[in-house]
């Protein structure tokens, strides 16, 4: 049934992307593929008409239903209707079909980004970074490295790409091709084109939360300073540089491009901020989880000020295999170089791996627990926490850690509205 849906999807998909002749913007890479998406959104949204995928639409499924404005259920009345739609698409001119499609495209394993760009071919490419994610399918970082660039197109000198300069493998391999054609490369590397610098991270959680971080951009012969309010975590600095790097195509100034990212808001589960009970903060990122995020987030709440304790819950870091237990055991000691952590929950057999490694190293063991799963520590963790502490929250999807923020957050009845994973197939799962 699934091989028949799929092949309707690509049907329709591939035509009217061929009736519309959008301009299709598709983003990859192992992190940081929503963030970029929805900062890119920002920018065009009120020049042009635009869609971008919803929520992390970017699988065989998840792209063809962006492309084609389809809703997504397991209801045969709803999958009916939209072929219906779908029909309708081609036969009708929709005037208000996007003049701009934002994509993004995932891989799980290999071969997945050959099959999206058989769909549709991307006249802007973006890659946003390449890191030990899916480890299990694709068995090293050099195959999910050679997956990814599969979404640049280099026979043709037309498509325009951009690229994170900073990634190791994206600077010593991609960039030395002599056929890659116009490439925009951004990051924090002098030889960056768009280039970030005299980057600040000040988080204050006290009353409101306030500041977020600051930075400096540069293009050419030009510069502009950029202050995210509401955007935490030095690296979301690299989603809002590959939006500018598209501005830019587009032919904005940067002044304008910093004016429509500004007020840019996290999304759900991607290092959100959430006022907890008790008066406390939580860092929602519990979307999913990989190592090199993971860092960062820890990073994230360690540079941050707040009246009370640093708690941080930790959920496994699934599908890294071979990698998985040192991948684990090296977080723990990324805990100990940040001497202001005073709490470690975390939440798995995996992560387990990380309290005893932190503990090895000089965390304190009366402060570091582990629990089999989220249900299990929700209760604990609501007990735990104290006026004015900041609690950071991360784990891959199947750990469903969002059930902790559910449990802690001071309005649960919004849990709908911030959260991830709260409707649909994820509602009766564990």
């Amino acid at each position: 049934m699934k091989a028949i849906l799929l092949k309707i999807l690509k049907f329709f998909s591939t035509r009217v992307i061929k009736k519309y002749k959008p301009t299709v913007i598709g983003i990859t890479g192992s992190i940081g593929k929503t963030t970029t998406k929805h900062a890119i959104n920002e920018v065009l949204k009120n020049r042009y008409r635009v869609r971008a995928s919803i929520n992390s639409f970017n699988t065989e499924i998840g792209l063809p239903i962006t492309i084609l404005g389809l809703n997504n259920s397991k209801s045969i009345f709803v999958w009916i209707k939209n072929i219906f739609k779908s029909i309708k698409l081609l036969i009708i001119k929709n005037k208000n079909y996007p003049e701009i499609l934002i994509l993004e495209m995932g891989a799980d394993k290999i071969g997945d980004i050959s099959y999206l760009i058989s769909i549709v071919k991307p006249n802007i490419s973006i890659l946003t970074n390449i890191a030990p994610v899916h480890v299990d399918q694709f068995k090293s970082l050099e195959n999910i490295y050679k997956e990814k660039i599969k979404i640049f197109d280099f026979n043709d000198i037309t498509q325009k790409k951009i690229v994170n300069i900073d990634n190791d493998l994206i600077r010593e391999n991609l960039l030395r091709s002599n056929n890659l054609g116009k490439v925009i490369t951004y990051g924090t590397n002098d030889d960056a084109m768009i280039r970030a610098y005299n980057i600040e991270e000040k988080n204050c959680f006290d009353e409101d939360f306030t500041t977020g971080i600051e930075f400096d951009v540069a293009y050419n012969n030009s510069e502009t300073h950029v202050r995210m309010q509401y955007i935490i975590g030095k690296h979301q600095v690299y989603s809002i540089l590959a939006a500018f790097a598209v501005g830019i195509l587009f032919d904005l100034r940067l002044d304008d491009i910093k004016n429509s990212l500004e007020d840019t808001r996290g999304e759900k589960g991607r290092m959100s901020l959430i006022k907890g009970i008790k008066n406390t903060w939580i860092i929602d990122d519990t979307y999913n989880s990989s190592p090199v995020a993971c860092k960062s987030a820890i990073e994230t709440l360690s540079n941050s000020m707040n009246l009370g304790k640093k708690i941080l819950i930790l959920g496994d870091m699934l599908e890294l295999g071979s990698i998985s237990e040192e991948a684990h055991r090296e977080i723990g000691r990324e805990i100990v170089k940040y001497q202001n952590i005073n709490t470690l929950i975390t939440i798995g057999e995996r992560a387990r791996d990380i309290n005893s490694e932190a503990i090895n190293n000089g965390f304190n063991e009366a402060e570091s627990f582990n629990f089999p799963n989220s249900d299990d520590a929700r209760i604990f963790v609501q007990n735990k926490i104290k006026q004015g502490d900041l609690i950071l929250i991360k784990g891959s999807q199947g750990m469903r850690m969002e059930k902790i923020v559910k449990e802690i957050m001071a309005e649960p009845q919004r849990a709908e509205e911030l959260l991830v994973r709260q409707t649909g197939i994820w509602e009766n799962k564990n």
